[in-house]
């Protein structure tokens, strides 16, 4: 059986002809006589309606048309009866000829009436046929572009889970650039550490010593100038006393008095170069703990990267597990 597609339905130009050629033929065009003259092709229902446009075509002569037999055709059996009659008795003949032919006209209407009860019955059933057809087609057509969309969508979600699974390589790739970046920061952060720790307590030792030698100069610097002054007072008192008889003597007191005097500069000299020394120091150590913290700062924007790349890896692998089961 051939496929019941768009290209094999009925066409009304095929109704209309099959029609013409019944009437050509001087038969009675009916639903029944199309069906079987389009070779039981079509629904009586289709055919009813284009016979109905037919017949509106051919309103002139519709009432000619449909008292026409429906066969032209008379039996060879009462061909023979008719000419044997019409040969012995032409009148007697002529007469039951005509009752005869009124009797099957009766019977053709009768037979007819039953029939067109029949082709209603089959015109109900065709109709009810033909709209379980069309929704079957419609349903054909809906499964069919069900499926044909699918095919785009399953297409589509494997180009998805290709580009997904790129993008979980590339997240992969990052996430063991960023742990490997950690751990060399880690490393050298701990080194600088134990440096810094190192420097730290040889800076703070030192720093410590300074001080304390500077604190103990001072003290000692303080002692001997304040010793110097006193005796200096002391001896400047007495000699102010014995003025007249010691001129000489004030002039030794006083170059003793420079003498110390520029003692005291060169141990306050020394002092700011301790001083100093000291300033370098903290400036080195300022300088290492400024490094270690750069490093943390590193090692922290480091590990909240690798957080993020970790984060952005399970977002990929869960949306390519949901794709999968979609998929799937």
């Amino acid at each position: 059986m051939a496929a019941n597609t768009k290209e094999n339905w009925l066409k009304e130009e095929e109704v209309h002809s099959a029609c013409d050629t019944i009437r050509a033929r001087g038969e009675r065009v009916s639903t029944t006589s199309i069906y079987e003259e389009l070779g039981q092709r079509g629904g009586f229902q289709t055919i009813q309606k284009f016979l109905k446009t037919w017949e509106d075509n051919h309103s002139a002569d519709l009432g000619e048309i449909k008292n026409l037999p429906v066969s032209a055709e008379v039996p060879e059996a009462i061909k023979d009866l008719g000419n044997n009659i019409i040969k012995t008795f032409w009148t007697e003949a002529k007469n039951r000829a005509q009752a005869d032919l009124d009797s099957q006209r009766e019977a053709f209407r009768q037979a007819e009436a039953a029939m067109n009860l029949k082709v209603d019955d089959v015109a109900a059933f065709s109709e009810q046929q033909s709209l379980t057809i069309d929704v079957i087609r419609q349903q054909i057509a809906d499964i069919q572009n069900l499926f044909n969309n699918e095919k785009i969508v399953n297409s589509e979600l494997n180009e998805l889970i290709i580009l997904k699974k790129d993008e979980l390589t590339e997240a992969e790739k990052a996430r063991d650039i960023a742990n490997s970046e950690i751990k060399h920061l880690t490393e050298q952060l701990k080194k600088i550490e134990d440096n810094s720790q190192a420097v730290k307590l040889a800076s703070n030792a030192e720093i410590k010593a300074l001080r304390d030698a500077i604190d103990d100069l001072n003290k000692t610097h303080e002692e001997a100038l304040e010793t110097a002054k006193n005796a200096a007072f002391t001896e400047i008192k007495q000699l102010t006393e014995q003025v007249g008889k010691a001129c000489g003597k004030n002039d030794l007191d006083a170059v003793e008095i420079v003498n110390l005097k520029e003692q005291i500069k060169i141990l306050t000299a020394e002092n700011k170069s301790l001083d100093h020394h000291a300033h370098k120091l903290q400036i080195n150590l300022d300088t290492v703990i400024a490094s270690g913290l750069e490093i943390k700062s590193n090692l922290k924007i480091a590990l909240e990267g690798e957080k993020a790349a970790n984060k952005r890896a399970d977002m990929l692998a869960g949306e390519l597990n949901v794709i999968k089961n979609i998929n799937g």
